[in-house]
This record gives structure tokens, C-alpha cells and sequence, in this order.
């Protein structure tokens, strides 16, 4: 249909192996979510050091007596 709601009807042109019955990728999309999830987490720790880092310059520039 217009939608994409169900490929059976062209699955024999756009079946990326058609001597292959299926294709099993959870191995590979679990080793995937697990990067994602270690680059998110290096990401957070590394942003939450900065923003410290920042924190501690701000507080310094503000409350410097003239």
C-alpha cells in the first residue's frame, strides 16, 4: 500500500538476499544499543566535568571584590 504499512507485495524486488530465508540481526543491533548506550554514558560524564569545570570559573569571576 501508499503507506509502507506491509511489503509482501514487492518483498521479491526489494529483499536486499533472495537466496536467503531470513536474516537475523539482533547480535548486531544488541552490540549497537550497548556502544550507543557506553557513548551516552562517556558523554554525560564528560559534559557533567565540564559544566563543574565551568561552574567553578563562574563563581570565581563573580565573586571577585573590586
Amino acid at each position: 500500500n501508499m503507506w509502507a504499512q506491509n511489503w509482501g507485495n514487492i518483498l521479491d524486488i526489494v529483499k536486499p538476499y533472495p537466496k536467503k530465508n531470513s536474516i537475523d540481526v539482533t547480535g548486531t543491533m544488541e552490540q549497537k544499543v550497548k556502544f550507543i548506550s557506553a557513548l551516552d554514558n562517556f558523554h554525560r560524564k564528560v559534559s557533567i566535568k565540564l559544566s563543574l569545570k565551568n561552574r567553578v570559573e563562574w563563581s570565581e569571576l563573580l565573586t571577585i571584590d573590586a
